[in-house]
């Protein structure tokens, strides 16, 4: 199974209301729904092998090109700029950094940076039992974070069918 881990994460902060928040205030309604979101889909469809796909260039030009409108409601002009940036809602772009740092991802057992024409190594996708030591990290990130239910639910559906 691949995801699409931006659309995800887009669709989860849009989908799980803001007053959502970690210990520390931050809001985490991103991260709770994108494991809420893998999840469900692990225990749906009960993929043998995951891969977490993150995408650096969020607009590529290959696609403006084919495509002239491509996510063009999400381009922010900066004035002196030479292109646009994509335009992120205040209360998503911390919660992209963390779940970019991977914490949140390694319920996945792979992230693979997509690049256009780029030949990947191979590499072994299936979904794999956490260690006793990557467990209680998870379980220390969970509290940290408040991700309690969400992550207990992404760890059962994954573990249920890691190999």
């Amino acid at each position: 199974m691949l995801l699409d881990t931006a659309a995800l994460y887009f669709r989860a902060f849009y989908g799980v209301p803001d007053t959502v928040h970690g210990p520390n205030g931050m809001p985490v309604n991103a991260i709770r729904g994108l494991l809420d979101i893998i999840a469900r889909l692990v225990s749906e469809f009960q993929p043998t092998e995951i891969v977490a796909c993150w995408d650096d260039s969020w607009r590529p030009q290959w696609r403006v090109d084919l495509i002239p409108t491509y996510k063009a409601h999400r381009v922010a002009e900066v004035a002196g700029a030479s292109s646009s940036i994509e335009d992120v809602p205040d209360l998503l772009t911390p919660q992209v950094a963390v779940i970019r740092a991977g914490d949140y991802l390694a319920v996945a057992p792979t992230v693979v940076k997509v690049v256009r024409d780029l030949e990947l190594p191979e590499f072994d996708a299936r979904i794999r039992a956490c260690s006793d030591e990557r467990t209680a990290e998870l379980d220390r990130l969970s509290v940290d974070w408040g991700l309690g239910s969400s992550m207990k639910r992404a760890q059962s559906a994954l573990g249920a069918l890691a190999t």
